[in-house]
């Protein structure tokens, strides 16, 4: 019987597992993707083979007509058995994750028997978490987002920037979405909450910049060009300050060599202006704070103020909601 290494396998080629995928390749791991039918899903949606395609081009692997047939877990990874539907030929595929990304009626989910997203290195996306009405793009735009929020926090540990309980908040953030709650706020430990506020959401066209709530738009120049703070989302860790901040700047470059990640600064100068003087209310920094953001644009922790370590203080917070290390508290005052 072959046998097959991989960091993730993806059982299932539709809409979640096809993001999964992209995203996952995208930020330099390249999963397998299993899929029982001959191309992507039985009735592929346009956004699936174009997925597909991107997520090849950047180094993922794809078996049509395979069909994951059984699997076992263990304390390091997840060992799969997978059948050739067409020759009946079975191979073996031991990966570090499994991803569960095969429809409404996963026989992987039943397996499992758990009503959560996760079971051990076991995670479930898209309709294989939770049946979504056929209403288009709502169910459509849960699976994406359930993918990207797979991809950058596995990306992180299998990389060795994050440690495995950063995997917590997939259950945590993911599970509680529903399609009539756009501004909800994340409540996991990737988040560092700095108020006692129980409200779920909040209202889209007065945001706060508190920590869990998707950071706002707010327009600026960058170069004599109009810009928003959401472009400079997406991808990395970004620290976002006023006027004063350069303090942060320093700590946010130091923190980042000493734990090996990337955390993109944004701060307001003369490259950087605010022609409607809204960024620091906006993010309720002060001008001698900071906002730091995580990859998916959710803001995970900020203060209004200036502080006397820095580097000490931001990199306690990223130690934290990295999961590098137990959970340690974040000095006093830092946090509000």
């Amino acid at each position: 019987m072959d046998s097959t290494r991989t960091q993730v396998l993806v059982a299932g080629a539709g809409l979640a597992g096809t993001a999964t995928s992209m995203f996952l390749a995208d930020r330099g791991i390249e999963p397998l993707v299993v899929e029982r039918n001959p191309e992507t899903s039985l009735r592929p949606k346009a956004l699936e083979p174009i997925g597909l395609d991107r997520a090849r081009e950047l180094g993922a692997h794809v078996r049509f007509d395979t069909e994951l047939v059984s699997f076992e877990q263990d304390t390091l990874g997840v060992t799969a058995r997978l059948v050739h539907r067409p020759t009946g030929t079975l191979s073996q595929v031991r990966a570090d994750y499994m991803i569960a990304a095969d429809g409404h009626r996963s026989p992987i989910r039943e397996r499992l028997g758990v009503d959560t997203f996760r079971s051990g290195r076991v995670f479930l996306a898209g309709d294989a978490a939770r049946v979504t009405p056929p209403t288009g793009e709502l169910g459509d735009s849960t699976a994406i987002a359930d993918g990207f929020d797979l991809a950058w926090k596995l990306a992180a540990v299998l990389r060795n920037q994050a440690g495995p309980g950063l995997l917590d908040s997939y259950d945590a953030e993911r599970r509680p979405v529903a399609p009539e709650l756009r501004n909800l706020r994340l409540r996991s430990a990737a988040v560092l909450i700095d108020d006692e506020d129980p409200a779920l959401t909040e209202d889209p066209h007065r945001p706060s910049g508190r920590p869990g709530f998707r950071a706002p738009h707010v327009p600026l120049r960058q170069g004599g060009k109009p810009v928003s703070t959401v472009d400079f989302f997406g991808r990395d860790w970004v620290l976002l300050t006023g006027t004063e901040g350069g303090v942060w700047h320093e700590a946010a470059k130091h923190v980042a060599d000493r734990l090996g990640i990337v955390v993109r600064t944004v701060g307001l100068g003369p490259g950087l202006t605010d022609p409607d003087d809204r960024l620091v209310s906006a993010y309720g920094i002060g001008h001698g704070g900071a906002s730091l953001v995580r990859p998916d644009g959710v803001v995970a922790w900020r203060t209004d103020f200036e502080v006397a370590d820095a580097a000490g203080t931001l990199q306690t917070v990223l130690t934290r909601l990295l999961a590098r290390v137990p959970s340690v508290a974040v000095p006093a005052g830092t946090a509000r």
